[in-house]
């Protein structure tokens, strides 16, 4: 998931400091692309201050492995799925998925990715089933169309954003700028949150959405409010 996030994310970027694409950080050495890795995500720090928290799992293992470069060698299976794995997308063409037109998205491409995965790696659990990629479009429709600027809209069981995309959509069709709105959204899962962390970014609420992961029922929107601004304080310098 941290490949497909990173080239989702910043091979769409459109920014004076868009970092070099995948298609070039895959033919580097292996030092070379653990930095390079490393360094998209930093530089999502910047950009998207109140969402870099969350994507904690998808650089982490970059970092860990540049700290202690000795264990590289036993890492190289993982360091070269990964390569291969952007590989795969960059066939896939999973760019192409995600560009600007992305903000009036009609499929979570990223859930799409997730939920099998995590089916795989939940064998026997009894952990609540993800919510579908495509659930209930005309329900969320309908919602979308009683939402107005200023309005609140929270989902305790956000997972990877799918309800939250058709809402978006349903939006901008109605000319109503989804920023105006406040999203306050949860997962508790911590894959599944950057996940939806990296898709409120593409889907234009990187500077708005309020993702919580916290499972105190009572108090995540205050966990999570608490987070942001802690996020927004280290980026200002401020703590």
């Amino acid at each position: 998931m941290s490949m497909v996030a990173s080239m989702a994310l910043f091979d769409a970027l459109d920014h004076e400091q868009a970092p070099r694409p995948m298609a070039e950080l895959v033919e580097l050495d292996e030092g070379a692309f653990l930095r390079e890795l490393y360094t998209r995500w930093n530089l999502g720090a910047y950009i998207w201050p109140r969402l870099h928290h969350l994507w904690l799992p998808f650089f982490q293992w970059t970092g860990n492995l540049l700290i202690a470069p000795d264990r590289v060698a036993t890492e190289r299976a993982t360091i070269d799925a990964a390569r291969s794995i952007g590989v795969l997308a960059l066939r896939e063409c999973l760019t192409d998925l995600v560009t600007d037109r992305h903000v009036c998205a009609r499929c979570d491409v990223l859930g799409h990715i997730l939920n099998p995965l995590h089916s795989r790696s939940q064998p026997g659990a009894s952990t609540p089933a993800p919510t579908q990629p495509l659930v209930g479009p005309d329900r969320d429709a309908s919602w979308a169309h009683q939402l107005h600027p200023t309005a609140v809209v929270e989902d305790p069981q956000a997972w990877s954003g799918t309800r939250a995309m058709h809402l978006i959509r349903g939006l901008h069709e109605r000319g109503i700028d989804p920023n105006r709105l406040t999203w306050r959204l949860r997962a508790t899962h911590p894959i599944a949150a950057a996940t939806l962390a990296t898709s409120c970014a593409l889907w234009g609420l990187g500077t708005s959405a309020v993702i919580g992961t916290s499972t105190d029922e009572s108090a995540w929107v205050r966990i999570a409010e608490t987070d942001v601004r802690a996020a927004i304080n280290r980026h200002l310098g401020l703590c």
